[in-house]
């Protein structure tokens, strides 16, 4: 418990300042705030004797000027009160956002820092959640409790103040209460506590589930099933009904609890007041513990009792808020103190280096878990410039070997070497600086065509944008779009066909000039011209370079200088086109079963 909101006061240590100054305007409003309440106490207590004295002699009158002097008085304090309450929640609120921006950006910087995976592992609607819903919720609980919870403190403490002045005895009999406030308190958020915490991983999984089937809406249509959809949808929202339910039904419970107390005592209160101190003094084993109060320091008496309940209120009415960015701040911190990608403190500086893309495995061993390996001694040896074709059937391991190369995972056995250079003296920055990616599927983001393809390359100039593109054959359609390479891919990026945006991404990759390329299936979203036009392409882009294509066409891979054959996680067989076609194992059978 205190780990996670020792954490959260990490992020609010940069501005303690703000929130110093801003508590300290609040402190100056709430003393302003419980000060009337006195002072008309005395103006009445002065008003009473006026005319108590005016009806038994005869003579005297109101006393004005005292009572315009509390008038004032009070005015100031009002006063007082509006500056020191605006004072304090423009600054907490400066400080809140600032809070919550840095708790952002924290979040995000280490989600960058984090494995391939951690996501693997997780729903992305699920870490969404905790990146908006939950960091919104903790900023929120900021904004509305810091000080409305430190305002109603400081506001029933200086309003005890007041009451001790005025009857200390009474004060004591008052305080009987909050004990019993605070043990009803705790009992009901220790049960309720749990609750929240299921709430909002309950919100997490809703919106994993909402973002995982409004992406593949069209896939659900295709198939028919938008019922079994809305099913799976009710079932989500129903467990997040039911356990909302119970959070706010034990957390709601406290303010009705308390206030039944609070006006119980209040009532109570009142009729030994007017039973004791009305009449004569309260003598107790020949102490005094109580004398005759004026007429105005009972109203202000009872006033203050009775204002103590408001802040009491608020705190408990605050509750829900308090438990649910609780449990929100666990799943942020979760994501602050997950494990990093392992990276190397003191990396080879590479601008010294000349990399020609030989590429070494050498008895590489690697499992998604230590005790289950995937793959066992794998050794490839990979000449500069060559070009490697990675085949097999679905799940042999293709796409694993190429993560393993870009370290997307890191190895647990053996070794991988760019230049005799082992990747794991590199940073893994610098170590993908190397390669350049066209995925099976294209990625985009909502800016211009020119943009994507500077992805690759920020600092590219437009000639060579356009250079990128054409070598890629995208410059043609690009141009007959109606703004061009200004043309702004909408956010699903359905404005595009999805051979053009991977004719894009394919021009994102060669912009980049990178000394390895690597090709998952980039051909597979195209139809066969533009195949081969692509092809061409290909084969132009990966002169002088080393390049890994991951292909199920295996007719695009003919002129490939090493086929690797995967199975099972084992490289079964490799060579040349025609080697393998004459050993007649798996990569015949897959060769010939294509053209059949």
């Amino acid at each position: 418990m205190n780990k996670k909101f020792n954490k959260l006061l990490s992020f609010m240590e940069p501005y303690k300042k703000k929130y110093s100054v801003a508590f300290f305007f609040s402190i100056i409003c709430n003393i302003s705030r419980a000060m009337p309440p006195f002072l008309i106490g005395l103006a009445i207590s002065e008003l009473a004797r006026n005319i108590a004295t005016r009806v038994n002699t005869n003579v005297g009158g109101i006393n004005f000027d005292y009572i315009g002097k509390i008038v004032l008085i009070i005015v100031i304090v009002g006063i007082t009160d509006a500056i020191g309450d605006y004072v304090s929640n423009y600054l907490l609120s400066d400080a809140v956002q600032n809070t919550t921006l840095d708790l952002r950006r924290s979040i995000y910087d280490k989600l960058n820092k984090l494995p391939v995976s951690y996501y693997d592992s997780r729903q992305q609607g699920e870490i969404l959640s905790r990146v908006t819903t939950d960091v919104t919720v903790i900023s929120e609980a900021l904004q509305q409790s810091l000080l409305n919870i430190l305002g109603s403190l400081l506001y029933t403490l200086f309003s005890i103040c007041f009451m001790f002045y005025l009857s200390p005895f009474f004060t004591i009999i008052s305080l009987l209460i909050i004990p019993i406030c605070v043990f009803a308190f705790k009992k009901i958020t220790r049960k309720s506590d749990p609750h929240f915490k299921e709430l909002q991983n309950s919100l997490g999984d809703l919106n994993g589930y909402t973002q995982e089937h409004y992406a593949g809406h069209m896939v659900i249509q295709l198939f028919g099933q938008e019922e079994e959809s809305i099913e799976g949808f009710k079932k989500v929202n129903e467990k997040l009904n039911t356990t909302g339910f119970q959070a706010n039904f034990l957390s709601s419970t406290i303010n009705p609890l308390l206030s039944s107390v609070i006006h119980f005592s209040y009532i109570a209160l009142f009729l030994l007041l007017v039973l004791t101190v009305l009449n004569k003094p309260l003598v107790l084993f020949g102490l005094v513990l109580v004398s005759p109060m004026a007429i105005g320091e009972i109203h202000a008496f009872i006033q203050y009792v009775w204002q103590i309940a408001g802040p009491v209120g608020n705190i408990t009415q605050l509750t829900n808020l308090l438990q649910t960015a609780s449990a929100s701040l666990t799943r942020v911190v979760e994501i602050l103190e997950e494990e990093e990608d392992y990276d190397v403190l003191e990396s080879i500086d590479l601008s010294q280096e000349k990399i020609d893309g030989a590429i070494d495995f050498n008895n590489v061993k690697f499992g998604y878990s230590p005790d289950k390996l995937l793959m066992e001694n794998i050794n490839i040896n990979v000449k500069p410039g060559d070009t490697i074709a990675v085949v097999g059937p679905t799940g042999a391991g293709k796409t694993t070997l190429i993560n393993l190369l870009m370290r997307f995972y890191d190895i647990n056995g053996g070794n991988i070497t760019i230049d005799g250079i082992d990747v794991n003296r590199l940073s893994k920055h610098q170590s993908r600086s190397l390669f350049g990616v066209v995925s099976q599927s294209p990625w985009l983001y909502s800016t211009s065509i020119e943009e994507n393809i500077k992805f690759g390359k920020l600092d590219a100039t437009f000639e060579e944008v356009i250079e990128a593109a054409t070598l890629a054959r995208a410059d043609h359609f690009i141009r007959t779009l109606p703004d061009g390479y200004r043309t702004v891919v909408n956010e699903e990026s359905s404005n595009l066909s999805q051979g053009e945006k991977q004719l894009i991404t394919i021009a994102r990759a060669l912009i980049a000039d990178p000394e390895i390329l690597i090709l998952d299936e980039a051909t597979s979203s195209v139809d066969t011209r533009l195949e081969h036009l692509l092809q061409k392409a290909m084969d132009e882009a990966m002169k002088g370079r080393t390049s890994f294509i991951i292909a199920h066409r295996l007719s695009t891979i003919r002129n490939a200088d090493l086929i690797l054959v995967m199975n099972h996680g084992a490289i079964v067989e490799q060579g040349n086109h025609e080697e393998l076609i004459k050993q007649g194992g798996i990569y015949k059978d897959l060769y010939e079963s294509q053209f059949q």
